[in-house]
């Protein structure tokens, strides 16, 4: 028998997908009216309702995608051939964000040239600005859900692309939370490079690594870090098949 929970999901669904129907619909019905009244920078409320609308069904698609085929840990051979086990997070959530972003910010520079036509300077300039804005947080290509990989001699993190990594000998400690936290030696310092979306990239914090979406969950990522930090003969097996965890 479905659960509660379960029915409410369908329910939801189904009412973004016939939110996102009639929505676009009647967008496009008040297209040419506002257009040749010199007003359409009146649509691009109803064009931002749209962008949220498809990116609420594209989130509840990837999340049910997400049940379905959760990923899996996996062995990877890092440049240099080192051996690592890798933990990957899944992705689809990050890239609809991305999309949703850049959606929003084309939709406000639409409605920035409208407002130009229509002489409303002060629009215009606002619209202009949040859009660039958000093309620029969203920046596509650079908004890696990335994953955590375990060698025999470091552990390397990767999300929203901020890397960082640690060597084991500098770990003091694993707190098993959500997002599993890395306690270090005193005077130790994780390498950090931020390469991925603006702001975005800024909230992941070093030493941190967030569970959601990530290969056998917090159970997994706080079992395989702990034990590798506690166990030097654990971690020089580390990116060979018997280092790979047992999925819960």
């Amino acid at each position: 028998m479905p659960s509660p929970a379960s029915d409410l999901v369908v329910v939801r669904r189904g009412a973004l997908v016939v939110l996102g129907i009639v929505a676009p619909v009647v967008t496009l019905l008040g297209v040419a009216l506002l257009l040749g009244s010199g007003n359409g920078v009146v649509l691009v409320p109803g064009l931002l309702l749209c962008v949220a609308l498809a990116g609420g069904v594209a989130q509840e698609r990837a999340y049910a995608a997400l049940e379905r085929h959760p990923p899996v840990p996996t062995l990877v051979v890092l440049r240099g051939g080192e051996p690592a086990l890798f933990l990957p997070r899944d992705g689809a959530v990050v890239r609809n964000v991305t999309r949703m972003l850049l959606g929003a910010g084309v939709t406000l520079l639409i409605g920035a040239v409208l407002a130009l036509v229509a002489a409303h300077w002060v629009l215009a300039s606002a619209c202009g600005l949040v859009g660039i804005a958000l093309v620029v947080v969203a920046s596509p290509g650079r908004d890696t859900a990335g994953g955590v990989w375990l060698t025999p001699h470091r552990v390397i993190a990767e999300h929203l692309g901020t890397t960082w990594e640690v060597p084991w000998t500098a770990i003091a400690g694993v707190d098993p939370a959500e997002p599993l936290g890395i306690r270090v030696h005193a005077g130790a310092r994780p390498v950090v490079d931020r390469h991925g979306p603006p702001v975005r990239s800024w909230r992941v914090r070093p030493l941190t690594v967030s569970t959601h979406r990530l290969a056998g969950g917090a159970e997994t990522a706080a079992y395989v870090v702990g034990r590798a930090a506690a166990d030097p003969r654990f971690r020089a097996g580390l990116g060979t098949p018997g280092s790979l965890p047992p999925m819960v």
